[in-house]
C-alpha cells in the first residue's frame, strides 16, 4: 500500500517536472522585443532592440520573436542571419515604419557572406511594413530557402514590397501590398542596380506566390528569372503594369485576377526586348478584366500554352503578338467583348497585320495568321474554334 502511494507521488512529481521543463523550453524560445528595449509609439528608433531579440533567439538555435501592437521606427535594416526563426506580430496593428533605413526594413543577405550560406525555416508574418517615402524595400531576401514563408503581411509605400533574389523553395502567401514605386513582388536576377549594392547574381527558383493582393504599384509582380514556380489565386489591380514575366522557365500562372492597368502596356507582358525569353509557361483559368490595351502581350515565348482564360475586353484585341519566332499555343479562351468598334477591324483579308493579332467587330472575330493575311470566325463560335498557334 505504501509502495503504491510512493509510486503515485513519484509519477505526479515526474509529470510536474516534465510540464515545468516544457513550459521553460517554450518560454526560452519566445522573445518579446519589449524585453529587449523596444518601446512602441515613442518616436524613437527600435531597430537595435528588435535586432537584439533576433540575435538572442539565434544564439539558442532559433525561436519566435514577438512584436506586440504599436508603431516601431526602423532606422537600419533588421537582419535575419540564422535559420529556425519566426518574426510575428499582431497583424496590421504591429507597424514597422521606415525612418531612414538602408535597403529594406527586414532583410537577409546570407548568400553575400563568405562563404555563402542559406537560411531554412524562417517565417515573417502578421505585421505592417510601412516604407513611408518609398526609398526602401519592405522585405529583401537573398539566400533564403527551404521552409521559408512570408505571409499575412501588409506592405505599403515601399520601393519593392517583397524582393527575392537567390531564393528557392519558399512561399509568399496572403500578403496585401500597395503603393510601391517599383514592384509589389519582385523575383529577379538583377546584378547592376546601384540601389541594391548587396545584390548577388542569383535567381529565384521554386517560389510559390499564392493568394496575394497587389494594387497601386508601378508593377504588380516582376518575375525576371527562375524555374519551377507557381502564381495562383492572386489579385493584381490598378498597377501601372500588373505582371511582367521575363526570362523565366517552367512556370504556372493559374486562377489569378488582373484588372485595369494604368499604362499603355498589357495587363500581362511576356518577354521583353534584350531581356531573355520565357519558356515552358502554362497560363490557364485567369480573369483579365476591363483592359484598355491587350490582356496579354507576347514579345517572346517558347513552348508555352495560354488556355481557358476569360478576357473581358473593351477594345479590339485580347492577346497581342508583338514579336515572336518561337512555338506557342493559344486555345479555348473565353472572350467577352465590350464597346464593339468595327473601324478597328481589318479592311480586307489581306490588310496589314502582325501574326497572332486579334480584332473583332459586331459579329466576327478576326485573327491575323500571317503578315497581311486574316481569317475571320463568327464571334458566337469563338470559344469552340480550333486551336491557333504560331505555326498555323
Amino acid at each position: 500500500m505504501y509502495t503504491r502511494k510512493y509510486l503515485s507521488v513519484v509519477v505526479v512529481l515526474g509529470i510536474i517536472a516534465f510540464c515545468t521543463a516544457q513550459a521553460n523550453a517554450a518560454e526560452s524560445s519566445w522573445f518579446n522585443i519589449l524585453d529587449f528595449g523596444a518601446t512602441p509609439n515613442d518616436g524613437t528608433p527600435d531597430s537595435q532592440a528588435i535586432q537584439k531579440a533576433i540575435d538572442a533567439a539565434s544564439d539558442v538555435g532559433g525561436g519566435t520573436i514577438y512584436l506586440p501592437r504599436g508603431v516601431y521606427l526602423i532606422d537600419k535594416p533588421i537582419d535575419i542571419q540564422n535559420s529556425n526563426l519566426v518574426l510575428t506580430g499582431d497583424g496590421s496593428s504591429t507597424v514597422l515604419r521606415n525612418k531612414k533605413a538602408e535597403d529594406a526594413l527586414i532583410r537577409s543577405l546570407s548568400c553575400m557572406r563568405s562563404p555563402a550560406t542559406s537560411l531554412e525555416h524562417v517565417i515573417v508574418e502578421k505585421m505592417h511594413l510601412d516604407g513611408a517615402d518609398k526609398s526602401v524595400d519592405g522585405i529583401m531576401f537573398t539566400g533564403v530557402t527551404r521552409g521559408c514563408v512570408v505571409r499575412d503581411i501588409f506592405v505599403t509605400n515601399c520601393r519593392n514590397g517583397i524582393d527575392l533574389s537567390g531564393c528557392w523553395s519558399m512561399s509568399i502567401e496572403r500578403n496585401h501590398i500597395a503603393g510601391c514605386s517599383d514592384a509589389g513582388i519582385s523575383l529577379s536576377i538583377f546584378t547592376g542596380d546601384k540601389r541594391r549594392k548587396h545584390r548577388n547574381a542569383s535567381i529565384a527558383n521554386a517560389i510559390s506566390v499564392i493568394g496575394n493582393t497587389v494594387t497601386g504599384c508601378a508593377t504588380g509582380i516582376a518575375w525576371r528569372g527562375g524555374n519551377g514556380w507557381i502564381m495562383m489565386g492572386n489579385t493584381f489591380e490598378l498597377n501601372k503594369r500588373n505582371a511582367d514575366i521575363i526570362s523565366t522557365e517552367s512556370g504556372t500562372i493559374i486562377g489569378n485576377y488582373f484588372e485595369a492597368s494604368k499604362s499603355k502596356d498589357a495587363l500581362m507582358v511576356l518577354g521583353r526586348k534584350d531581356s531573355g525569353i520565357p519558356k515552358n509557361l502554362f497560363i490557364a483559368g485567369n480573369m483579365f478584366y476591363d483592359t484598355k490595351v491587350a490582356g496579354i502581350q507576347i514579345n517572346a515565348l517558347i513552348n508555352s500554352q495560354i488556355v481557358a482564360n476569360r478576357m473581358d475586353v473593351p477594345k479590339e484585341r485580347f492577346i497581342e503578338i508583338a514579336k515572336s519566332s518561337f512555338p506557342y499555343r493559344i486555345r479555348g479562351n473565353e472572350i467577352r467583348t465590350q464597346n464593339h468598334d468595327a473601324s478597328r477591324c481589318p479592311e480586307s483579308g489581306d490588310a496589314y497585320g502582325v501574326p497572332g493579332q486579334i480584332a473583332y467587330g459586331s459579329n466576327y472575330m478576326y485573327v491575323c495568321i500571317s503578315p497581311s493575311k486574316w481569317n475571320r470566325v463568327p464571334l458566337e463560335n469563338w470559344p469552340k474554334t480550333k486551336e491557333f498557334s504560331q505555326n498555323d
